[in-house]
């Protein structure tokens, strides 16, 4: 998945490690699996990434790092602050842009051109919905618009009910059928 860490000094992998532990606040117990799922940690710079990007998610309000820490190996000028303008070029107030990563950070993980602005079109565009049911359940962003958001908006125009995001998209396809049933 890295590569890059076979070529890496091993001074610069136990730095990342001391970093991950004593400033990211990962548990020695957990310090595997976090490797594990992003290895890329262990290759990147503490002082020219890791280090930036930690303080930068700590200025965002952006609670319990150790949860976040795949965040830590991506660049705050290339990935983090794009999304974040997105978001505010999109309508949300800076405020409420910082609100909604500080709430759902995975934000940070989506394709602005293949996840953010597709979606964000259908929900006001075909949806007819306002910002602020995205404000308000940033998660959205997360189900497939093919496969989850547009079926079940389609099935929910079929049978003239309107239900807020969470109840449209967060249920199994069995409780989401039953939901249009009962209504």
């Amino acid at each position: 998945m890295c590569p890059e860490i076979l070529a890496s000094p091993p001074s610069d992998i136990a730095h990342a490690v001391t970093f991950l532990l004593r400033e990211a606040g990962v548990a020695g117990r957990d310090l595997r699996r976090v490797i594990n799922r992003r290895p890329r940690l262990l290759a990147s710079s503490v002082a020219g990434r890791l280090r930036p990007t930690l303080y930068f998610l700590q200025m965002l309000g952006i609670s319990h790092i150790p949860r976040h820490t795949h965040l830590l190996s991506c660049s705050v000028e290339e990935k983090l602050i794009p999304r974040l303008e997105f978001l505010e070029r999109s309508g949300f107030p800076s405020r409420e842009a910082r609100a909604m990563v500080r709430r759902f950070p995975q934000l940070f993980c989506y394709s602005i051109e293949e996840n953010l602005r597709p979606k964000l079109r259908f929900l006001l565009e075909k949806m007819g919905r306002g910002l602020e049911e995205a404000r308000d359940f940033p998660q959205y962003f997360s189900f497939s618009l093919g496969k989850r958001i547009r079926p079940r908006h389609s099935a929910c125009v079929e049978k003239q009910v309107v239900l807020l995001l969470p109840a449209m998209l967060r249920p199994s396809d069995q409780e989401f059928a039953a939901r249009l049933k009962v209504s």
